[in-house]
């Protein structure tokens, strides 16, 4: 439900300025994924009072980030300018959380290029922790999930469950490109940037808002069914496929596209369960 469009409505979380004005996109391709060694370029501006004027201007310097990192950054710049139009708590929140990791980023990138360490061995700690919670598809907005996540639904969470999980493997390694874009369905706000980059047509802000909340109303149902003790199919090699929920609100967000190898799958494992009874149907006598 939608927040009352009331006269002097203010939003339960109000954003603050930013401090940095970032300036990068990413095209569908290069969406969650990259090759090892890649480095890709952002800008990052900062207002400056001019000397003895009441104006100021934009100072951009051009920083090289690794590859990694590029969607969730245009993913945080994304969500910030949503909310311009829409006053939702959930994406206030949200553009609230963008502008805190940006600013915390551009001071980290800053210190970084000031020590002239070389781009590619940059590992942030800022975003790092998040990219982890990807890998794994860990939703990060609601604290018990993430809970569950790092305990894998042991009992208790240890220090054990956090170092293996934060430390355990470099997640900007593309070696997990193909985890990455598995878990994706388990992401509500990366699922909605991949449809913002694949050009989703909204026509008006409320449009918009209107697509926000369908992602995320797709989300519960994806996380309901995964709760539930339906049986999981899986293909030749063992490998789960994708439940007819997750079907379902990835072709009603239009972002079948990229989940096309998944599909594929599922096709595989159809034709191929047909031909195994095909194969094993008792001949008829002559």
């Amino acid at each position: 439900m939608r927040d009352p469009d009331l006269t002097g409505y203010i939003p339960l979380t109000l954003p603050f300025r930013r401090k940095y004005e970032y300036t990068c996109s990413i095209e569908f391709k290069r969406f969650l994924n990259w090759k090892k060694g890649e480095v890709r370029e952002i800008k990052i501006g900062q207002w400056r009072k001019r000397w003895n004027k009441l104006s100021s201007t934009l100072s951009n310097t051009t920083y090289e980030i690794p590859a990694a990192y590029h969607q969730l950054i245009c993913q945080l710049v994304a969500e910030d300018m949503h909310a311009e139009g829409d006053n939702s708590h959930e994406s206030c929140r949200r553009q609230t959380y963008a502008r805190e990791t940006l600013d915390a980023l551009g001071d980290e990138l800053k210190e970084y290029k000031r020590k002239k360490l070389p781009p590619v061995d940059f590992r942030s700690k800022i975003l790092t922790p998040i990219l982890q919670r990807y890998l794994h598809g860990v939703y990060d907005g609601y604290s018990p999930s993430v809970t569950i996540g790092i305990s894998k639904d042991e009992e208790a969470l240890t220090i054990q469950h956090v170092t293996k999980f934060y430390l355990g493997v470099d997640p900007a390694d593309p070696i997990f490109i193909r985890t990455y874009h598995r878990n994706l369905v388990y992401l509500p706000h990366a699922r909605w940037h991949l449809g913002v980059v694949m050009g989703a047509k909204y026509g008006t802000s409320q449009g918009a808002s209107e697509n926000y909340d369908n992602v995320y109303s797709n989300h519960y149902a994806i996380m309901a069914d995964l709760n539930s003790n339906d049986h999981e199919s899986r293909d030749a090699n063992n490998i789960p496929l994708l439940k007819s929920s997750k079907v379902r609100c990835i072709i009603q967000e239009g972002l079948e596209n990229f989940f096309q190898e998944e599909f594929e799958r599922i096709v595989s494992d159809i034709l191929h369960t047909h031909l195994h009874l095909l194969t094993n149907q008792p001949h008829s006598p002559m």
